[in-house]
């Protein structure tokens, strides 16, 4: 009829200010839940290689199928690090999207093992690199070239630092961590490298960003900067008993021109933040000798300084101030 050939006609007319969706076009729902079930897919495949990790010995078959998904694992380490916010916040783990992988590797309890993994892959590549014939009788039983093992070396040190870097952001990972085992293996590498220093050198055309010599120091620094969090009596009491502070200034005074200015005053800022509890400030002496006193004055002059002066060293100005601070009593205090 005319009226039915009139309301087809006003029905299918533009309607001034209103949007025809396209068949073609999906709904911002559909967007949304495209992107939820992505995120979905990628955390249950993090979830699986984050579940691969376990106690391995060193170039054993599983370690090297370990190493394999520590590629991945470290990826998504540094993509969440770098979305996480540079200033502590007050959300838990659970709250923050940022934060997917410290919050799977601590409900996968991977923390302190990997911890323990990247300790004893250090320990052995001291004696590779103290005992040739011990070494060559380690890599003759592998059937591979020393370049393949070489390469598998680094790749597992640098994604299990990138790894515990970004564990270590967060309060909840760092209240579980077995911080005596920290401490020791903290100060194992650093000793290690002061002790060593031509053989450090020579190893540093290899890779020095990611390494635990330049690790180490990003960690603890995780713990000082959760320390109201943790028992810290326990935890000074390590400090002191290794001689933690010197061995950190010293380490930033021997490789100054060596390691990238990031790490180095990762180390500072460790080292200031050591000055800054109630436990040196009670008992200075029982953390640095008059001969430490001297040695840490001359450090801030000839390496610390330098190192502030460059574009990385103004963002922690105010974290190295009582570090200065000290420094500036010592120097009225010996002349």
């Amino acid at each position: 009829s005319t009226w039915g050939l009139l309301s087809f006609a006003v029905a299918s007319m533009a309607v001034p200010g209103r949007h025809r969706p396209s068949a073609y076009q999906a709904s911002g729902d559909d967007e949304v839940e495209k992107e939820r079930s992505e995120a979905a897919v990628r955390t249950a495949s993090l979830k699986r290689h984050i579940r691969s990790l376990g106690p391995y010995p060193v170039f054993s078959r599983d370690w090297f199928a370990m190493t394999a998904s520590l590629q991945n694992i470290g990826a998504a380490a540094l993509v969440d690090s770098a979305a996480a916010p540079t200033e502590p916040v007050a959300s838990t783990l659970w709250d923050r999207s940022a934060d997917v992988v410290a919050r799977l590797m601590l409900e996968e309890g991977k923390v302190n093992l990997c911890l323990r993994n990247t300790r004893d892959w250090k320990i052995l590549q001291r004696n590779l690199w103290s005992n040739a014939d011990f070494k060559a009788t380690i890599y003759g039983k592998l059937k591979l070239t020393e370049a393949t093992v070489d390469a598998n070396a680094v790749a597992f040190e640098v994604n299990m630092g990138n790894l515990l870097r970004c564990c270590f952001r967060a309060v909840e990972t760092v209240q579980t961590t077995d911080i005596p085992l920290l401490v020791e293996h903290t100060v194992e590498v650093l000793q290690y490298a002061l002790d060593n220093e031509p053989q450090i050198r020579a190893f540093a055309p290899s890779f020095l960003e990611g390494c635990q010599e330049a690790v180490v120091g990003h960690l603890l620094l995780g713990v000082f900067d959760q320390i109201e969090h943790l028992v810290s009596e326990r935890l000074m009491e390590l400090i002191a008993c290794h001689n933690v502070l010197i061995l950190l200034i010293r380490f930033v005074a021997r490789f100054e021109t060596l390691f990238g200015p990031k790490d180095l005053l990762a180390l500072c800022a460790t080292a200031s933040a050591i000055v800054l509890t109630d436990s040196f400030v009670t008992r200075p002496d029982a953390f640095l000798s008059a001969d430490a006193e001297r040695e840490l004055v001359a450090a801030w002059d000839a390496a610390i300084m330098p190192l502030l002066a460059k574009p990385e060293g103004a963002a922690l100005s105010s974290r190295l101030r009582p570090l200065r601070d000290l420094v500036l009593r010592l120097k009225m205090l010996h002349g």
